[in-house]
């Protein structure tokens, strides 16, 4: 498992070392950017994650994937939970938002909705995140996956906030049914 987890580390490092420009710092290299260097550390750790499950991933392999020193993670996130929370809330949000406001016109509708809206309502935010980013949003989609399976209470956390998205989608459910 270790041997694995190299070698997708190697292969997040070949991939992030494609998408940069030559920097003075060295090809490949993260500039002194915190937000540039966030969003590299939220990439190799979105890959691996969605790879690996949290668990199966240290801060240290996400710092080398990124390309970054050893105490990357701590210095930008504190912590590996935080860094999954940051992960997580990156494309989360746009899905929420996005539910939210199918929810809110199937509510300004005002009679019950169909077995049909209530999906559409859900689906169709993750199919314009796959539509927008096929590669990212797969990953993505993966990792929550392996987090609703594993029954993680992390996501649970996120998600359960009073008045959101879940409730909401839980009081049309039983109003359509």
């Amino acid at each position: 498992e270790r041997l694995l987890v190299r070698a997708a580390v190697t292969l997040v490092k070949r991939i992030h070392l494609l998408g940069k420009q030559a920097h003075p710092r060295g090809p490949g290299r993260p500039s002194h950017d915190s937000a540039e260097t966030r969003e590299a550390l939220m990439d190799a750790a979105e890959e691996l994650f969605s790879a690996f499950g949290v668990e199966g991933v240290s801060i240290r392999s996400v710092n080398a994937a990124a390309g970054l020193a050893p105490v990357a993670v701590h210095y930008h996130f504190r912590s590996k939970d935080r860094l999954l929370e940051a992960v997580v809330l990156r494309r989360g949000k746009a899905i929420t938002r996005r539910a939210a406001e199918l929810l809110d016109a199937l509510e300004a509708h005002g009679k019950p909705p169909t077995a049909q809206d209530v999906i559409r309502a859900i689906a169709i935010p993750y199919r314009e995140l796959l539509e927008s980013d096929p590669v990212g949003g797969l990953r993505w989609l993966r990792l929550i996956g392996r987090l609703v399976l594993a029954e993680d209470p992390r996501l649970h956390r996120l998600n359960a906030a009073p008045g959101g998205v879940e409730e909401r989608l839980s009081r049309f459910v039983h109003w359509a049914f």
